[in-house]
């Protein structure tokens, strides 16, 4: 995989967490609705870790 196309992913994957960080904060600073938080978050996680998996030959 070439830098560009490397930087790129990486950037998305920034920008991807800072915005679902964004919403986590959101939504938690407001009272009701917060207990699907701990359920999404390993969601997330698992389904980045498993994109990285699947793609680490090309890293």
């Amino acid at each position: 995989m070439d830098r560009e196309l490397r930087l790129m992913i990486f950037g998305l994957v920034i920008m991807a967490g800072l915005s679902f960080t964004h919403d986590i904060w959101w939504v938690a600073s407001r009272p009701p609705r917060t207990e699907w938080i701990p359920f999404l978050l390993p969601l997330v996680f698992s389904g980045l870790a498993t994109a990285m998996w699947k793609y680490r030959s090309r890293l």
